[in-house]
């Protein structure tokens, strides 16, 4: 019979500390320099959905149930 088993990863390699974790190649960690994400339009995409999901407010049922817990 032959083992076919992978074989096993320490949790040190599946999962590098952030001192061992490579970096990109011109990313703003590698290079010191922040971010622009002003310009990349997932990052608008997601800034814009999470500030539509703030500007919602809290529905009217669900302050009643709040209401009925206090």
């Amino acid at each position: 019979m032959t083992d076919n088993a992978k074989p096993k990863m320490s949790k040190e390699q599946a999962m590098p500390s952030a001192e061992n974790r490579p970096e990109k190649a011109g990313s703003a960690a590698a290079d010191g320099a922040s971010a622009n994400t002003d310009s990349d339009p997932i990052a608008q995409a997601l800034r814009n959905a999470y500030q539509s999901t703030i500007d919602e407010g809290v529905p009217d049922d669900f302050m009643d149930l709040i209401r009925k817990l206090d």
